[in-house]
């Protein structure tokens, strides 16, 4: 058996490397609008390549909704900050000059930013390479129909819950989702909301947040967060992993959790990376020869249904009765027990790191939303938006229990994409 030397090995393990990293940043270039024409010509070249096109899709697909993330997360009163400090250097937050007149006194006085002429050539050449770049990158991740087209509105907002927006304009109900002509501008949802999208078709789609998606026509990419589709024609979903394509009449479910996809049919047909999917199963993208069944129980079982190959998540309201109340969830894992015990403002952690605590956010004793997650053998605790515990370990066993005056009401158990509960 002929093996590759060692040197050869870590010459093409390091080119590998260096090549991501390059990729990284010109996909965070382009998603910025800060790329040049020979740049953006090596981003499609390498999007276009048979050989990287796969990789490169994944690695640009997972930067574009890091920054749509950072987008989401940099609220007003930053995007105010900034803008009065630039107005500040600038000049222009004094009309008559009289706090620079002063500066200048006392001797600290500070250059004024000087306005950057951009060449009309250059500009006119970026318009007419962003398209390609576009086109390329749905190619690559297999979305031949993400392909941006001006003047279009593929869907009409028909519920907000709390708050969902596009670029910086607010939906509401009854708003039409338009189209940026050579521009990715996704729908951008926070945590705990949720967005009813009708297409002219009849196809309905639910997003909750945290979620960033981008309708089309007759479709949508779903970058980050959950999204059940109730299909009235044939309909087709964009993820990380692969294309989940549906037909008419069906119901399906999808969730991108750090870039790494899962899906799951309820009725009808449709298809997950070229392979019919069943209904009551679901799949996960990495793994899409591994189907396991839909579970939602109530309250969660002692063993989860499904190995390391699937997704499970418990959830409920922790409640507590008093100051000195407690909570504990066990979980038998490949790499020994963890023990998770709350308290009112706090978590008690025992696991193979040894013991930690980590202070829970918000008034002590107010009712919490708690989430464990299990997806692609790693283990998570949420407590509202905060992520108290995370580490790569498989669960073999949950036990809940060991409760004084804790107690973790209204509790679900449930396997694969989160599917919304409504019909």
């Amino acid at each position: 058996m002929n093996r590759q030397p060692d040197s050869d090995r870590l010459a093409s393990a390091s080119e590998d490397g260096n090549r991501a990293v390059r990729i990284a940043e010109l996909a965070t270039g382009f998603a910025v609008g800060d790329l040049d024409e020979a740049e953006l010509r090596e981003l499609h070249s390498y999007l276009t390549d048979p050989a990287t096109s796969q990789a490169t899709a994944r690695i640009a697909w997972n930067t574009l909704g890091t920054i749509t993330d950072l987008r989401a997360g940099s609220g007003r009163v930053l995007q105010d900050a900034v803008r009065l400090r630039i107005r500040d250097q600038a000049g222009g937050s004094d009309g008559n000059g009289f706090t620079q007149r002063i500066r200048r006194r006392l001797g600290l006085s500070r250059p004024r930013l000087q306005p950057v002429i951009t060449p009309e050539l250059r500009r006119r050449r970026r318009r007419l390479l962003v398209p390609v770049a576009l086109a390329a990158l749905a190619a690559g991740l297999g979305l031949g129909w993400m392909i941006l087209r001006p003047s279009q509105s593929p869907a009409v907002v028909e519920e907000v819950v709390g708050r969902a927006g596009l670029g910086s304009l607010a939906l509401a109900p009854g708003a039409a989702v338009e189209l940026r002509p050579n521009m990715v501008v996704p729908v951008v949802l926070p945590a705990g909301s949720r967005l009813r999208l009708r297409w002219s078709n009849g196809t309905v789609a639910t997003i909750h947040g945290p979620a960033s998606v981008v309708p089309q026509p007759a479709a949508l990419s779903l970058v980050q967060g959950s999204v059940t589709v109730d299909t009235a024609a044939f309909f087709t979903i964009g993820l990380p992993d692969g294309k989940l394509a549906a037909e008419s009449q069906a119901r399906v479910a999808a969730e991108v959790d750090a870039g790494a996809s899962s899906v799951a049919l309820e009725r009808g047909t449709a298809f997950f990376a070229e392979r019919s999917l069943h209904p009551g199963f679901a799949v996960d993208g990495a793994r899409s020869d591994a189907p396991y069944p839909l579970v939602a129980l109530s309250p969660a079982p002692v063993e989860p249904p499904v190995g390391a190959a699937g997704r499970w998540r418990l959830a409920g309201t922790l409640t507590w009765s008093a100051a000195r109340s407690t909570y504990a969830i066990s979980c038998d894992t490949d790499r020994g027990e963890v023990l998770l015990a709350l308290a009112p403002g706090r978590l008690a952690v025992a696991d193979r790191r040894g013991r930690t605590q980590a202070a829970i956010p918000g008034p002590p004793l107010a009712e919490r939303q708690l989430e464990l997650r299990a997806s692609g053998g790693r283990l998570r605790l949420m407590i509202g938006d905060a992520v108290l515990y995370d580490d790569q370990v498989t669960v073999r066993a949950l036990r809940l229990g060991s409760a004084e005056g804790g107690e973790l009401t209204t509790s679900t158990f449930t396997t694969g994409p989160t599917i919304d509960s409504r019909p």
